[in-house]
């Protein structure tokens, strides 16, 4: 199905289907519920954030400690 209006497909070789109709679907919610829902879900956020800066402290300190014995270590060995 070619169209002679539209010069624009013309080099088209395929048929295709376009939408016709486009339905764009909201939705009101009360400000109650709206704070609920940003506060659960922020809370989890801010609990991933805490997590994270905990692990990564408690990484940097175990990598500190295990790395001061070696470091004492080799000032103790005495070159030959």
């Amino acid at each position: 199905m070619r169209s002679s209006i539209l010069r624009v497909l013309k080099n088209i070789k395929r048929h295709f289907i376009f939408p016709i109709l486009w339905l764009n679907e909201t939705a009101v919610i009360s400000d109650e519920k709206a704070e609920l829902f940003r506060s659960k879900v922020t809370d989890k956020i801010k609990l991933l954030n805490i997590i994270q800066i905990v692990l990564i402290t408690l990484g940097s300190v175990m990598f500190l400690d295990s790395s001061l014995p070696f470091s004492h270590a080799k000032e103790r060995v005495p070159n030959k």
